[in-house]
C-alpha cells in the first residue's frame, strides 16, 4: 500500500501571521495531524498548542485557550501516470 500525498497550509499562525504550505507522503489522517501541529509548534512560544477540528479538514490552532490560526489539511490526488504508445 502507498503512501498519499497530502498538503497542510498554516494560516495566519501566530503574532507573525505565518502562511506556509508542506507536502509530503503520509499513511493515515491521524500521521497528517500530527505533522501539522508539529509544524505549528515551530512558530509558536506557546505551550499547549492543539488543533481542533473546525470544518471539512479545517482546523482551529489553539495556545492554552486563544485562536492563533488556523491549518487546512487536503489530500493531493495522485497523477496519473502516462503509458508510452505501445506499437501492435
Amino acid at each position: 500500500m502507498s503512501k498519499e500525498r497530502w498538503k497542510i497550509e498554516l494560516i495566519d499562525v501566530g503574532r507573525g501571521k505565518v502562511c506556509r504550505t508542506y507536502k509530503s507522503h503520509y499513511d493515515t489522517l491521524v500521521e497528517v495531524e500530527a505533522r501539522a501541529l508539529t509544524c505549528c509548534k515551530k512558530y509558536l512560544a506557546s505551550k499547549g498548542v492543539f488543533i481542533e477540528h473546525h470544518g471539512d479538514l479545517v482546523y482551529d490552532i489553539y495556545a492554552g485557550s486563544r485562536l492563533v490560526g488556523h491549518v487546512k489539511i487536503t489530500s493531493i490526488p495522485e497523477k496519473p501516470k502516462c503509458q508510452a504508445h505501445q506499437k501492435h
